[in-house]
């Protein structure tokens, strides 16, 4: 298991892949084996594969916040009502949960509600501090909501700890807005 979680964080999904179905042949119980191939399935946009392996997590653990978030988030389309709701409904049993404080927060964003997706940004950013994805979306979020100095600031900190794993988001894209965020405000302090 720590093996195969190593290579998904450095970005080695074939290996990591190829380890979690040699410990899931040892074991088919392994229930973080499942959820490290249902997440690796999903960031491929791998719909049917992902889903089946959420749903084997959630035999397993019915309540695993991760897989009820990232099921949630096939099973409907972004935007609609029920995902919402089915997401804050999970929230209210489960408030600190990164991955559904996140999930939520995706689902507010994607339909530009920016300053109600910026508490949850934060706080699963707050839960799971070492997780890229989160400080990259807190930084997007702050950007949109024109808190330039907090978003260079999260998007330094989703840098930093993207370096050498798997980050979830577009890198280059960060660094180029991180670096027009910095000019801008060495612009606006020169005058």
């Amino acid at each position: 298991m720590d093996a195969a979680y190593a290579a998904y964080q450095a970005g080695k999904t074939s290996e990591a892949i190829r380890l979690y179905q040699e410990v899931l042949r040892a074991d088919p119980t392994q229930r973080d084996a499942w959820l490290g191939l249902a997440v690796i399935a999903h960031a491929d946009n791998q719909r049917e594969p992902a889903m089946d392996a959420y749903k084997r997590v959630l035999r397993l653990e019915p309540q695993n916040a991760t897989a009820l978030a990232g099921l949630s988030s096939l099973i409907t389309n972004a935007g609609e009502p029920q995902q919402e709701s089915r997401l804050r409904e999970m929230l209210a049993r489960s408030p600190q949960e990164a991955d559904l404080n996140n999930a939520l927060g995706l689902v507010l964003s994607g339909e530009k509600r920016w300053s109600e997706a910026q508490p949850l940004f934060f706080k699963a950013h707050s839960a799971a501090p070492q997780e890229p994805q989160f400080a990259y979306n807190l930084a997007v979020t702050l950007d949109h909501l024109r808190k330039s100095g907090l978003a260079a600031q999260y998007y330094e900190t989703a840098i930093g700890l993207a370096q050498g794993r798997a980050s979830g988001f577009d890198e280059t894209s960060a660094r180029t807005r991180l670096a027009a965020l910095k000019a801008s405000a060495v612009a606006g302090g020169s005058r």
